[in-house]
């Protein structure tokens, strides 16, 4: 090979290397700029993945956020329809309330009239028997009265008493001839009197004891036709019932009248105390219930409240202006609550209104034996009711229901003055009185107290336990 030949293939080798190195550093060059594409787009797919990351964190959150809203809305659900079963009860209770006064005086005037009907057919029917018992102090309608009616009627049988043992209830001829025995016939003559006077005391009771307004003139009609029906049947005897004893049947039977009277008046009395009870309990029913609800309305906003501060705490920052606000919302209300239920609770323990009663029980204590005390119920026959229970024989009759603004200070006024009649003279707290019931009327007028007054005890369990009584010794007797 010639000098030019190696020459040449030495510049073609350096030629080729220089291209070839050429021909790398292009590539390496376009590697270089493909490794940074590659580095950037590496770092916005961290970008990518820390979104993605965010994104499914909020996921999370609004779904556990989500969830909690619909449990709260079930429970808002389940809430709403208690509330509305409540008040459709409630409802449901207020209209048996309202429809009550009507069905008792339907009741009241069902059973006048089953009495009137009664009295009238008693009066004006032929008894099937009679009763030859004799004659007693007091027949058993007296039992029921009390008082000055029964002082007066005791006082009009004593004086019947009288004329029996005097044998002037009846006249009789001084010398009669019947069998032709003088002895015989004297004896005669009285065994009729006292039957005939027998029998017109049992009619009489009887029908002294079905008086009433509607035939107190026919019952006094009645005596009178009785006693001449009686002589009728023994006049060829010559046998009759005297005026006098007639006359003192018909004032019997005018006092017991007035006693029938006096007791309906007392009734409708008693009604009428119950009616302004019933009245002045309504206010404290409203601050009962204005407490309860708001304790109510308290306990639902402080839940809600609850559910927010909870929801809160995976909140965005917009979220929780946005809760912040409905916080701020629910504390006002909540307060405005709360001071709701402080003023009703205040009132409630402030207030010293309430009632005095004035009470008796013949049949525990005796008679003129009074307990005067004070209640705040709202049903303040209630607590009459707890007095009358197992710890006496019989239960307490309401004489007066007396309202005050100032409960207690109106029963310590009664107490002092009443003092000296205090029964318990150790412990003043017992309340019980003795002394007459007029004067504790009196007083309490003088006062300027107005309150309704019933002046007889019905006693109702003690008289028929006296009657009960009775009929035992006279079976045993």
């Amino acid at each position: 090979m010639s000098w030019f030949g190696i020459i040449f293939s030495i510049l073609a080798f350096f030629a080729g290397f220089i291209i070839a190195q050429k021909r790398m550093s292009n590539e390496f060059g376009s590697l270089k700029e493909i490794k940074e594409k590659f580095n950037q787009w590496y770092s916005k797919l961290d970008v990518v993945k820390d979104e993605l990351e965010k994104t499914t964190q909020k996921r999370a959150i609004l779904d556990a956020s989500l969830k909690q809203k619909q449990t709260l809305l079930e429970q808002l659900k389940t809430q709403t329809a208690d509330l509305q079963k409540m008040e459709t009860q409630r409802e449901t209770i207020e209209q048996s309330f309202s429809e009550l006064p009507s069905k008792q005086k339907a009741i009241e005037d069902l059973e006048e009239t089953i009495e009137d009907l009664k009295s009238e057919l008693s009066l004006y029917t032929d008894m099937e028997s009679y009763v030859d018992y004799g004659f007693y102090p007091l027949p058993t309608y007296g039992e029921a009265t009390s008082g000055a009616y029964n002082e007066q009627l005791k006082s009009i049988r004593q004086e019947q008493k009288e004329m029996l043992r005097d044998a002037t209830a009846y006249t009789a001829p001084y010398d009669i001839e019947i069998t032709g025995n003088a002895v015989h016939d004297k004896k005669l003559l009285k065994n009729q009197g006292h039957l005939l006077i027998s029998v017109f005391n049992s009619e009489c009771d009887y029908l002294i004891s079905k008086v009433s307004s509607k035939n107190y003139e026919a019952t006094i009609t009645r005596i009178e036709k009785l006693a001449e029906s009686l002589e009728k049947r023994l006049i060829s005897l010559e046998i009759g019932i005297s005026l006098d004893y007639v006359e003192l049947k018909m004032q019997e039977c005018a006092v017991y009248y007035q006693y029938i009277c006096q007791k309906a008046a007392e009734s409708e009395e008693q009604r009428e105390i119950r009616a302004q009870i019933r009245e002045e309990a309504s206010a404290e029913r409203e601050i009962e219930k204005a407490i309860r609800d708001s304790e109510k309305e308290e306990d639902i906003l402080q839940q809600a409240m609850t559910k927010v501060r909870k929801e809160m705490a995976y909140a965005s920052a917009e979220q929780k202006l946005r809760y912040e606000f409905q916080l701020e919302e629910l504390t006002e209300r909540l307060a405005q609550a709360e001071f709701r239920r402080e003023r009703a609770l205040s009132m409630a323990q402030q207030t010293k209104r309430g009632f005095v009663y004035v009470i008796s029980n013949i049949g525990s204590f005796g008679e003129d034996i009074y307990k005067i005390g004070m209640t705040r119920r709202l049903e303040p026959l209630d607590r009459v009711k707890e007095l009358s229970s197992a710890s006496v024989p019989f239960p307490f009759d309401v004489h007066a229901m007396i309202y005050s603004e100032d409960a207690p200070a109106l029963e310590k006024r009664l107490h002092n003055h009443f003092d000296l009649a205090s029964v318990n003279k150790v412990n003043s707290r017992k309340e019980f009185f003795e002394l007459t019931l007029s004067e504790i009327r009196d007083y309490v007028e003088d006062a300027g107290l107005k309150t309704r007054w019933t002046m007889a005890a019905d006693a109702t369990d003690y008289r028929q336990s006296l009657l009960i009584l009775e009929q035992q010794i006279e079976l045993s007797a």
